[in-house]
């Protein structure tokens, strides 16, 4: 910076500024977002508009999502345990977030430059 001029100082001052306002904000209302997801039920999943962007490409079968809402207390705390567990056998392990699991997924990017490895992540894990 020892070379620029006020005026150029003070834009590059202004853009840092900018930038690092917006993504304060990016990650204020992610937050937001998830945060709100605690009381709403989301219309839909990434893994539904995966399985239509899938079904829109191939002629051979039309994905279309079937879901039944029932009040929690209507399955049992064993089924609620072994759907959970079913889904992310870490789950009682970690507090959300499956750090391992991440880290596994980013190396595996990082290794093949693609996200393949991390479509099924190991059950055993």
């Amino acid at each position: 910076m020892d070379g620029m001029t006020p005026p150029v100082r003070l834009w590059l001052r202004r853009a840092i500024r900018w930038i690092a306002l917006g993504i304060a904000a990016w990650y204020a209302l992610s937050a937001v977002a998830i945060l709100c997801l605690r009381w709403i039920n989301p219309r839909t999943t990434a893994v539904q508009i995966q399985r239509r962007h899938r079904s829109a490409n191939c002629t051979s079968a039309v994905y279309q999502a079937v879901s039944v809402r029932s009040a929690k207390p209507a399955f049992s705390p064993d089924l609620q345990h072994a759907v959970i567990a079913a889904e992310d056998g870490r789950f009682w392990q970690h507090h959300g977030f499956d750090w391992q699991e991440v880290h596994k997924v980013s190396s595996a990017i990082g290794e093949r430059g693609k996200l393949d490895a991390a479509r099924q992540p190991s059950p055993s894990s």
